[in-house]
């Protein structure tokens, strides 16, 4: 932990991502904490996968296995599959129609064994409205082609389903706010 203490932890990790200073972060629910945490990948000695048995000796190694987002594009497309995970889940459902216009929006940046990787983060990714807030602050590093492109496919989830609930709207306007 932060003072130096070893402690064990089970956690679900729902992302993996890297901070502006260059360090990696495990994000997920802890059950010890019996709260979403963010842990340093630098203060992690080993990670056990509860799913294989798995040992990784070390989390640049899970990581690796995990890690595809590991380039500039790939990390982009990251944000843009959080930010429109976040609004496909607002109404707290995410209908086929709505994983159509996620999956197309990987098929524009990714290929091969990758894509399908990517696609399986997508479906299964669960952002929180801090995730959310997080990611579209980020959105002012980006080219105004780019964010064209994320409201545009944005407008089109919430729209996917034929209905739009005030709290899809309320974050599609935080979004259309910040670009």
């Amino acid at each position: 932990d932060s003072q130096g203490e070893t402690t064990s932890r089970k956690i679900e990790v729902k992302k993996i991502y890297r901070s502006s200073d260059g360090i990696d972060y495990l994000s997920g629910f802890c059950y010890l904490r019996e709260a979403y945490r963010n842990f340093r990948t630098d203060r992690i000695s080993e990670i056990v996968s509860l799913e294989t048995g798995e040992i990784y000796r070390s989390p640049q190694a899970f990581i690796e296995q995990y890690g595809i987002f590991s380039t500039p594009q790939l990390e982009k497309l990251q944000i843009f599959i959080h930010i429109l995970s976040y609004l496909a889940r607002a109404d707290r459902n995410i209908d086929d129609c709505e994983l159509n216009i996620i999956s197309a929006l990987v098929d524009d940046y990714a290929q091969g064994e990758s894509k399908e990787r990517i696609l399986s983060y997508a479906r299964s990714h669960k952002p929180t409205k801090k995730d959310y807030l997080a990611e579209v602050e980020k959105l002012r590093f980006f080219d105004r082609k780019d964010l064209s492109y994320l409201v545009i496919m944005a407008e089109r989830l919430i729209n996917a389903d034929g209905k739009v609930t005030k709290k899809e709207s309320e974050f599609f306007d935080v979004l259309k706010s910040s670009v």
